[in-house]
């Protein structure tokens, strides 16, 4: 009996440890309680036919095993419990967040490996800074990479400040705080051997924006491992295209690193293999034919700058052509094809250099298509598009018009997806607004007359007949 007794007790224990190791599973019925009980908690909202979420599952459930219970992750079944999914903006699976005290931190975009997920829950269960001395700093300041040391008054509104911009940068910086009379912060940026004294006023935003625009090396190649870091600082990224073999690699390199220190805050910097990424060098607007080649992306307003290709790359050119950038003094590339010599069909065909003067017209109620190619979506919406110019060929102010979003730019017009269907309303405010009904003839025509700016009537014979499939998604 007393055996018996043991092995039940050893039983109860082994699953209590695979039952702590497990990802918790999480939906309407007991998401208040599971946050209760897990003030620090991150939440993977998937779908069960997700590829991505497939291949994210044995490195979730690794990191569950890793973390064994000390820190939980949850998963949420978004197709299920569609409710929750939509309160907390979930467009994508898997979307993974960081949740504390049942409220959203953060968003997780770091990289989907087990190792990498416990690290990162394990760096978010650590303090937002640790209280130092001065006799401590300098041993500190070498903690990690990136590290915050402040000095600030007990007690006092910059302290404040510093503690609540602790919480904001503390994914990616080691902070200490010492209790000192004056106040001051500086960041130790181990990577590039600098020290950076922060000038500004002492507010939570403004010293955690500042820190972000600092944190990245000067200049690193950039990959997809490293891509979206960048891209988290919202500042226009300076991209130095070099050949990965040629013998001024590194002399262009350290080039781009002398400009960077010119611009620390300001933008940041990468070079780019463009034997692997010759397509982003498209991208930004340059040929992808000479390298090496120079190009700033604005990224956060959706503009590029490509550097003139003739012109020799040296410190005193970039640096200028930077600045000219940063001062609105250099206009932005766009990407475009020929304007074509005959544009008189029912559906007006636009491109990069004339996109803009089609939206500056105010004038006309204008219904854009941007389109991919190869989409197979677009592909049965032309006869639709094309019946829907039709019916408005013999109306002046109204445009049906399409575009190869591939091949031309759109900035500002929110394409993620194909096709994407954009509308701008005659007169007044021509603010873009995105299409998301049926994808009928009678609901292109319907939606236009209810949303018309100028004033036109369809001739007689004109009402439109359903035609195609109704589809309630604009993308892929």
């Amino acid at each position: 009996m007393r055996t018996f007794v043991i092995t039940l007790i050893a039983l109860a224990a082994l699953a209590a440890v695979a039952s702590a190791q497990e990802v918790l599973v999480v939906g309407e019925d007991n998401w208040d309680q599971v946050h209760e009980d897990n003030p620090l908690l991150l939440v993977e909202f998937y779908a069960p036919w997700c590829g991505h979420c497939k291949k994210l599952e044995p490195e979730y459930e690794k990191a569950a095993e890793i973390l064994n219970g000390e820190i939980n992750i949850a998963k949420v079944d978004a197709t299920i419990h569609s409710a929750l999914a939509g309160k907390y903006g979930v467009r994508g699976y898997p979307t993974i967040k960081l949740f504390r005290n049942g409220e959203v931190s953060t968003d997780y975009k770091g990289q989907r490996t087990g190792d990498a997920i416990a690290a990162y829950m394990k760096k978010q269960a650590e303090p937002s800074f640790v209280a130092i001395t001065e006799a401590e700093a300098e041993e500190f300041s070498a903690k990690s990479n990136l590290v915050l040391i402040a000095r600030v008054a007990e007690g006092s509104d910059a302290e404040a400040a510093v503690k609540a911009a602790c919480e904001m940068v503390r994914d990616h910086f080691s902070v200490g705080i010492i209790t000192a009379d004056a106040n001051t912060v500086t960041l130790h940026k181990n990577v590039d051997n600098e020290v950076i004294a922060y000038d500004g006023d002492f507010d939570a935003k403004a010293i955690a924006e500042w820190a972000s625009g600092n944190k990245m090396p000067l200049i690193d190649e950039v990959g997809p491992e490293n891509y979206s870091s960048y891209v988290d600082t919202k500042l226009p990224m300076g991209m130095l295209f070099v050949q990965p073999d040629a013998e001024d690699k590194d002399a262009l390199i350290e080039m781009g690193r002398a400009v960077a220190a010119a611009f620390r805050g300001k933008a940041v910097f990468v070079w780019v293999d463009s034997a692997k990424y010759i397509a982003q060098a498209k991208k930004v607007g340059l040929s992808g034919d000479i390298i090496p080649a120079f190009a700033v992306d604005d990224i956060d307003n959706q503009k590029h700058y490509a550097y003139d290709e003739t012109a020799d790359l040296t410190e005193e050119t970039i640096t200028a052509f930077v600045q000219g950038v940063l001062d609105g003094e250099i206009e932005e590339t766009v990407k475009s094809e020929p304007v074509p010599a005959n544009n008189d069909g029912p559906v007006t065909v636009v491109v990069g250099s004339t996109l803009q003067a089609l939206v500056e017209d105010t004038t006309k109620d204008v219904f854009i298509e941007f389109y991919a190619p190869w989409c197979g979506h677009c592909k049965k919406l032309v006869p639709i598009w094309d019946e829907l110019g039709e019916k408005f060929a013999d109306i002046e102010t109204v445009t049906i018009a399409k575009m190869d979003a591939t091949a031309n730019d759109a900035p500002g017009m929110g394409v993620k997806g194909f096709p994407t269907l954009v509308y701008f309303k005659a007169g007044g405010d021509r603010s873009p607004v995105r299409y998301n009904g049926g994808r009928t003839l009678d609901d292109f025509v319907s939606y236009l007359e209810a949303n018309k700016g100028s004033d036109w009537t369809l001739a007689a014979g004109d009402d439109a007949e359903e035609t195609g499939d109704n589809h309630d998604h604009s993308e892929l």
